[in-house]
């Protein structure tokens, strides 16, 4: 039997109280999708924002999947908002395009674009807490994923409630109580139609599996994945306690982090547990089952393998441990240099001037150089002649020499003319265009890293 809409409020007032989601004077952002969902927190937090001494706006994200519905669902979102004068802020992307250039799925790039507006849209406009509709259900489906998985205890413990500025006030309703409750009080909503298909692995979760579970296991399945959560989330609490005791073996700078692994430790459990946490901390990427056996593989190989993940970031095999970082390739394979400007890379920058500068790194004779100036990584095969060297050495002995460990090797960048290498940047350049008494014009290199 439906509840009556004032115990459904009763209810979500209390969890929010006993939760502490909000403070006096909080500046509200609601994510405002249009469904069912995010209507009913909209709707409620605008009624009892005085009772909650808050501010309340609304963000509306149009991720132009779905044509028409996409467009209509945001008319409805800005009709709605208007009727009520609370103010919306909207925005779209080009989500299928993020997602092939970050080589991701679309679900993914969906929410990844979705958080970074509101992400931007808070700190622009100095909102304190950030109001996602997730609901009881989302909740299991989170549950169900994660261990389908292998994302450990943390992603056992499911959405959670609070997590910095970002709150989900109602995590204790279930969508049947929220769809129940706008019906009787004739209150409209969008519906997207993708939900109805099988497309996204939540979709499928929600549409076959759970109905299966429900029916021959537990009905009340969403109530008992609630209650385990919690358990989880304070068990994941204190295991945090125990991980921080390993901070010792991660050391992060320069957006690399370095992990002394150990796939045979007795504490691999822990290990990983922390490893999770850091790869989301620094590059954003959830780490699954998947990708802790890419890492236990790459412990066991030689020096100098390497293993890939999402969003570009790469683990190098490295004497004492595993070196993580985030490679960024230029499209082009070789980009030309232009004299005067100065050009960035990864996070370097190189400039190269016909007038003396201040702090340059390096002098070259200008007639010496055939053609165009390029930047572009060094490949294998490469070779040069270092300055005042007899003779040409292969750039990865020559880096081997000055002793760059395998991680390292792969980031440096080389400066060529149409012929030859000019430049090893940041170490040597070629005894073929160095100055000489002869030398009538001359090129000033400036490097530095950023």
């Amino acid at each position: 039997m439906p509840q009556h809409p004032k115990t459904i409020e009763q209810t979500v007032s209390t969890f929010i109280k006993q939760k502490f989601i909000f403070d006096k004077n909080d500046k509200v952002l609601v994510a405002f999708s249009g469904g069912s969902d995010s209507v009913f927190l909209l709707e409620y937090l605008n009624n009892f924002k005085e009772k909650f001494a808050i501010q309340v706006s609304a963000a509306h994200f149009n991720h132009k999947l779905r044509a028409e519905e996409s467009e209509r669902d945001e008319l409805f979102v800005r009709e709605f908002c208007d009727s009520r004068g609370i103010e919306l802020f909207v925005d779209f992307a080009n989500v299928q395009d993020y997602a092939k250039n970050n080589k991701i799925s679309v679900e993914e790039a969906s929410r990844n674009l979705r958080y970074r507006f509101l992400e931007e849209i808070a700190i622009g406009n100095n909102f304190t807490k950030i109001c996602t509709a997730h609901n009881k259900n989302d909740n299991t489906e989170t549950i169900l994923l994660n261990l389908a998985k292998g994302t450990g205890i943390s992603g056992w413990g499911g959405i959670p409630i609070k997590r910095e500025k970002i709150v989900r006030p109602i995590l204790i309703l279930e969508k049947s109580e929220i769809e129940n409750y706008l019906n009787s009080k004739k209150i409209p909503f969008v519906f997207d139609s993708t939900n109805a298909t099988n497309d996204y692995q939540r979709n499928l979760i929600r549409n076959e599996i759970l109905p299966i579970l429900k029916s021959q296991i537990n009905p009340n399945i969403d109530e008992a994945l609630f209650r385990s959560s919690e358990i989880f989330r304070q068990f994941s609490s204190i295991l945090d306690e125990e991980v921080k005791k390993l901070e010792s073996f991660f050391q992060f700078s320069e957006n690399k982090l370095f992990v002394n692994y150990d796939s045979k430790s007795e504490f691999i459990f822990l290990m990983n547990e922390l490893l999770k946490k850091k790869i989301e901390e620094f590059y954003k990427v959830k780490f699954e089952f998947s990708d802790f056996q890419k890492i236990e593989s790459l412990s066991n190989s030689q020096k100098g393998k390497i293993a890939k993940f999402k969003h570009n970031l790469v683990a190098i095999r490295e004497t004492t441990g595993i070196l993580f970082t985030q490679h960024f390739e230029l499209k082009e394979k070789n980009v030309a240099i232009e004299f005067g400007k100065e050009f960035h890379f990864e996070n370097q920058s190189i400039q190269i001037i016909e007038n003396e500068i201040p702090d340059f790194s390096e002098i070259i004779d200008i007639n010496k150089i055939e053609g165009s100036l390029f930047i572009r990584k060094w490949k294998i095969g490469d070779k040069f002649k270092p300055i005042n060297f007899n003779g040409t050495k292969k750039i990865s002995d020559f880096l081997t020499d000055l002793k760059i460990n395998a991680s390292n090797k792969r980031n440096i960048w080389i400066l060529s003319d149409s012929k030859k290498i000019v430049y090893v940047i940041g170490f040597r350049i070629s005894d073929e265009v160095k100055i000489t008494e002869n030398t009538r014009q001359k090129l000033y290199i400036k490097w530095q890293k950023n």
